[in-house]
């Protein structure tokens, strides 16, 4: 039954009734197919190994399991330390939560994407992210914080590709490009055209 289920995580749904309550049957089938979790008895889907074992092997099972583990802060960071996708199923809570946040976007900073909107707004979060996490944070910021000078400023020093993300404006900023030129000489090719023409006309001459 383990090798079919391996093959195809419906294959489950044929095993012995017995089988399929049974505790250590069922996390040896996600340890080879967490997808499988979706046809085992429902209660297994409260049960924090069983989720993390099954999560680990295959990222869209968070999508079914309780609403209590989606409000656990332990056991969402570790989730979503692994998934940063994971983050948009965390209950409303956490979701929100600066601290919590932070500590998932440490692990994975893709994750700031699916944080709280109004986390996503705030100046000072987005800033302190920056500066733990890099400059790619800017990708997910508000669209409003793009076209902050001392925050794409802040980007651009610890990630100079993060200049991509930048508003128009300051993507046309020649002392914005030169520092995201001095952290990363390809951050130019996230210049506006004219000021990369004018740069690389500059450097040509040197």
């Amino acid at each position: 039954m383990l090798a079919a289920v391996e093959q195809s995580s419906f294959a489950l749904r044929y095993a012995h009734e017995h089988l399929r309550h049974d505790y250590g049957f069922i996390l040896e089938v996600v340890q080879k197919n967490g997808w499988a979790l979706r046809h085992a008895p429902i209660y297994f889907f409260a049960d924090p190994k069983i989720v993390h074992t099954a999560v680990s092997q295959h990222a869209g099972v968070i999508n079914y399991v309780t609403k209590e583990l989606r409000s656990d802060r332990q056991f969402m960071q570790q989730i979503v330390g692994m998934h940063g996708s994971a983050l948009s199923v965390a209950s409303e809570k956490l979701q929100p939560d600066p601290d919590f946040v932070m500590d998932v976007m440490k692990q994975d900073s893709s994750a700031f994407q699916f944080a709280g909107k109004e986390l996503r707004k705030n100046r000072l979060f987005v800033l302190r992210a920056i500066r733990a996490c890099g400059g790619q944070v800017l990708e997910h910021a508000d669209e409003k914080l793009k076209c902050d000078r001392d925050i794409v400023l802040a980007a651009v020093r610890r990630t100079g590709k993060s200049l991509a993300f930048a508003s128009d404006e300051l993507r046309d900023d020649p002392v914005i490009v030169q520092h995201a030129m001095q952290q990363d000489k390809e951050a130019l090719r996230y210049a506006s055209e004219l000021l990369r023409q004018t740069m690389l006309a500059a450097l040509s001459g040197a």
